[in-house]
């Protein structure tokens, strides 16, 4: 049954409900914590065609662990995806729609203008639900931080790892454990041999959240960038110019790098062809975000590197500053400040992190953010100890993949919440700059236009 707040109720609600979940808490925590299963309660899930197969596996392994809640699910995947993000938007605004909402990183974002949402108190401190974060990865829940509070909750992240062999690695000179700008400097061979790199063109997003780059301040909504920040925001701006020449001034350039779109047709759609073709230099997910970077989907390019003859090596998209990333959230779950069903909010968070649902479900889509989940694929992948309960496939992968791919994970830096639609004015930094203008130039410009945006 849909429901709805009287305007008078929303108002009071708005001034208030902070205080009545801070009542509740506890009795949420006692409950989630203990793994409770409720008897009764209702839980409302829209859904789009971007987020309806993973919000389903979700919603599978909840009701397993919680029959007693009864999911009510409204289906938009005929809707066309603007008007969709649209409607969502006005209902949640209005005070209404889903208690739980799915949502992606990425410019395909299912909640547009997320920060002027979490500005108008649209999404609620998950904090305040009393769930039971303790075997989560903490670097990657603080990519859902958002003016000191769990905004959002990251289910899976990427680290832009990238799959070749150690020969084509020696035969192109790529310098894969340096700084961004060695790599960068590194691909001209590979450009001059009239090959591609990466399946994609990714997001200068991917950038800002993979070197912990926020840059933002909030609640002054302006740019706020140290001197040493504003450096690596140039570095990275020419060493993204390096990754893709003239990406910003030869309109032909941008179909030549969209590999996905002009060439994967002639390997029948399979990315793992184009890579195995030397069409393509490196084998990673298109735009650096996705399941390639669960380790058990680099099990078959692996078997057929080996096959060839090669050594598979795997290394990731370097940092500006060479160091550890920071990681880059995949889907997350954010949780209607209306909600009347904050209890079955935060069983549905609790089930979705937890391990049977990270395992079926979002470690297949991305990086669990599960501990017990890394260490269970740890043990088998790295030592060869299979769980009774947790089965991964057989395997030929290297040792020392799998050794560099959750020494990885183990090194992360904290991630940083980061809205795409407003880092997206600063992506005329990249290409103000990028195609002749002073880079304190661009930079202000951007400040400017971000500014408007955050104030508007």
């Amino acid at each position: 049954m849909k429901r709805y707040l009287s305007a008078l109720l929303a108002l009071l609600l708005t001034t208030s409900f902070v205080g009545c979940v801070g009542d509740t808490a506890s009795d949420v925590s006692d409950s989630v914590a203990a793994g409770q299963t409720q008897e009764d309660g209702e839980l409302l899930i829209w859904y789009d065609t971007c987020s309806k197969d993973y919000f389903m596996g979700l919603i599978t392994e909840f009701q397993r662990e919680y029959p007693g809640i009864e999911v009510i699910t409204e289906d938009y995947s005929e809707m066309i995806i603007p008007d969709y993000r649209t409607k969502l938007a006005g209902e949640l605004m209005a005070g209404g729609g889903p208690d739980i909402v799915l949502s992606k990183y990425d410019n395909n974002n299912i909640v547009q203008n997320l920060t002027k949402l979490l500005q108008n108190g649209i999404f609620l401190d998950v904090n305040t639900l009393g769930v039971d974060f303790s075997d989560c990865n903490q670097a990657v829940l603080a990519s859902g931080v958002y003016e000191g509070g769990q905004y959002m909750v990251p289910l899976n992240y990427s680290l832009g790892f990238l799959l070749s062999s150690q020969e084509r690695i020696d035969d192109y000179g790529l310098v894969c454990d340096g700084d961004l700008a060695s790599f960068a400097d590194s691909l001209s061979s590979v450009y001059n041999a009239g090959n591609l790199v990466f399946s994609d063109i990714f997001t200068i997003e991917f950038l800002y959240f993979q070197n912990g780059m926020s840059l933002m301040d909030y609640e002054n909504q302006t740019l706020h960038a140290s001197e040493e920040e504003l450096e690596q925001l140039k570095q990275a701006a020419e060493a993204y110019d390096k990754l893709f020449p003239h990406v910003f001034t030869d309109s032909n350039a941008l179909a030549e790098y969209q590999l996905v779109t002009r060439r994967l047709h002639e390997y029948d759609g399979i990315l793992s062809n184009a890579y195995l073709s030397e069409d393509l230099a490196l084998y990673c997910a298109p735009g650096l975000v996705g399941t390639y970077d669960d380790i058990r989907m680099l099990k078959s390019v692996c078997n057929e590197i080996q096959n060839q003859g090669q050594t598979p090596y795997l290394t990731r998209l370097p940092t500006v500053d060479g160091g550890a990333p920071s990681p880059v959230p995949n889907w997350f779950l954010l949780v209607n400040s209306k909600t009347e069903h904050t209890r079955e909010a935060a069983c549905f968070i609790q089930s979705a992190i937890g391990m049977d649902s990270q395992y079926e479900v979002s470690g297949k889509a991305a990086i669990t953010i599960n501990n017990d989940l890394i260490e269970c694929m740890r043990a088998y992948y790295c030592d060869g100890v299979k769980d009774a309960n947790y089965g991964f496939p057989e395997h030929n992968i290297p040792e020392d993949v799998c050794k560099y791919y959750f020494d990885q994970i183990d090194s992360m830096q904290p991630g940083v919440y980061t809205d795409v639609q407003t880092m997206g004015h600063l992506f005329g930094v990249f290409r103000e700059y990028l195609t002749g203008s002073d880079f304190d130039v661009a930079y202000d410009h951007a400040k400017n236009n971000v500014s408007f945006y955050l104030s508007e």
